[in-house]
């Protein structure tokens, strides 16, 4: 399976900034900046409009992908120009996404690969349409925008996803009855097998494994970080951390670890 990783969030960088062109008290656009609390999100007044969220990047920025995270919209537009002013009448930028429902968590996302994107300024406009939950307005739980890095071999097939549901169940001895509290919504548990070539008369010096360890570090010092599933489902995109520690097996030209990776939620 093929995996693609952007570490680092140029939205929530501290040079960037995010105007809306309207929000709900208390639902401001500066929640877009934080993926990783899917669940505090942007909210707009109305649908009866369009609506858009500009992302100043702080300078021209090479963005190789685009997500939008825990929407109740299903179309928008992403667009990219060197200014915020007359040039988004015609961006050279210009995409019309489809946002899909994750089979997993049930949350409406997408992953968007750019090609050619090198622009300071990113626009998100929602066109007028009916939101997924019946709602009066429009919620965008994030959007992370940053650079790729692909791991060298990927995953194997065998991988584990685990719907994790936060609760407490709550019984008496006799087991006769059981109250449930629900404490949060699911989120995503994934435990795969992460490959890398190694050259066999020096394990990782200068072969996949040195990469795919160097990738680690980085992991390790970003704490959470994106990962797409390139599966053909462009829902299939997460922020998430690592949930264990990396031990490899190296043998003739393979070194595999496994790798749990869980959702980042909070």
């Amino acid at each position: 399976m093929g995996i693609k990783l952007s570490i680092t969030n140029l939205v929530e960088a501290s040079a960037a900034s995010v105007l809306a062109s309207h929000q709900t008290s208390n639902y401001c656009s500066t929640e877009a900046q934080t993926p990783q609390r899917p669940f505090i999100p942007w909210r707009t007044s109305t649908t009866t409009s369009s609506a858009d969220l500009i992302v100043d990047l702080g300078s021209s920025q090479t963005v190789g992908l685009v997500a939008l995270l825990n929407a109740n919209f299903t179309c928008a537009r992403i667009q990219g120009a060197s200014s915020s002013g007359g040039l988004f009448a015609a961006p050279p930028y210009d995409e019309t996404v489809q946002l899909a429902r994750n089979p997993w968590t049930g949350r409406y996302q997408h992953t968007h690969l750019t090609t050619g994107f090198g622009y300071r300024y990113l626009r998100l406009r929602i066109p007028s349409q009916e939101p997924t939950d019946g709602v009066f307005y429009y919620e965008l739980g994030g959007i992370w925008a940053g650079t790729l890095s692909t791991t060298p071999k990927g995953w194997r097939w065998d991988v584990g996803a685990e719907r994790l549901e936060p609760k407490i169940d709550v019984a008496p001895q006799h087991g006769g009855w059981r109250q449930r509290s629900q404490m949060g919504d699911p989120l995503l548990r994934l435990q795969a097998t992460l490959l890398a070539g190694v050259l066999t008369a020096s394990p990782a010096s200068g072969d996949d494994l040195d990469d795919t360890l160097d990738l680690q570090r980085q992991l390790w010092d970003a704490d959470y970080f994106f990962c797409y599933l390139t599966t053909g489902d462009v829902s299939q995109g997460y922020v998430m951390r690592s949930a264990d520690d990396p031990l490899w097996t190296v043998g003739p030209g393979l070194a595999e670890t496994p790798w749990t990776l869980e959702e980042v939620v909070r």
